[in-house]
């Protein structure tokens, strides 16, 4: 994979950070250009925000990219503003969520183990959300 610049620096050839403005050509010669919003560097997949192929502005289209299987990589746009700092997280709405996912998990494997139908676990769930 060859990474080329138009910006001013060049990133360096592991990381795409959120906001810049790529341009990508796959093994296929399809030209794939739109603002980055993650970049793995593991699996190497990097998220690609589009505007929207049906029109609507408030829509958005989102192409996931394995580089190994991309020709070239061009930056048209470097981001220029600082990122966003992450909002805390609250440890107890998370355990809450956790434990209480865990008492859904085991009532409707009792309830299985108990003989109800799937249609009637199904019924169940589908009444609990409303």
């Amino acid at each position: 994979m060859q990474i080329t610049s138009m910006a001013a620096t060049a990133p360096s050839n592991d990381y795409f950070y959120p906001g810049s403005i790529v341009k990508c050509t796959t093994c296929h010669e399809e030209v794939i250009q739109g603002e980055v919003i993650t970049f793995d560097h593991d699996s190497k997949i990097l998220l690609l925000k589009q505007p929207s192929s049906c029109g609507k502005s408030d829509l958005n289209n989102v192409s996931m990219l394995n580089l190994d299987l991309v020709k070239s990589v061009t930056l048209i746009k470097e981001c220029d503003a600082p990122l966003p700092s992450l909002t805390p997280l609250s440890s107890s709405k998370l355990y809450q969520r956790f434990n209480e996912e865990v008492e859904l998990k085991t009532m409707l494997a009792k309830a299985r183990d108990s003989g109800v139908s799937t249609e009637g676990i199904n019924l169940y769930l589908c009444l609990k959300k409303l």
